[in-house]
């Protein structure tokens, strides 16, 4: 997910053109190529771990317990002294 916090600067910026009417450069294409390929991977591991049809709107999940990190991995959020 941290990869992808650079599209956060994205979500208004083309909405609003600057106070000089200019509107932004989009990003590099390249670079926003491999977000979506990370979005999408996303989704698909989300979609499977909750056991989501993606293919069927109308039906629910057959999972709900919480993704949880893998064992052994470190957390993003340093431990408290």
């Amino acid at each position: 997910m941290k990869s992808l916090t650079w599209l956060e600067a994205y979500a208004t910026t083309f909405r609003y053109p600057s106070p000089s009417g200019q509107i932004p450069r989009t990003p590099d294409k390249l670079k926003l190529g491999e977000a979506i390929d990370d979005i999408s991977k996303l989704i698909l591991r989300v979609a499977a771990h909750f056991e989501v049809d993606l293919t069927d709107e109308s039906k629910p999940a057959k999972a709900v317990v919480p993704m949880r990190r893998p064992q052994g991995r470190q957390q993003d959020v340093p431990a408290k002294s």
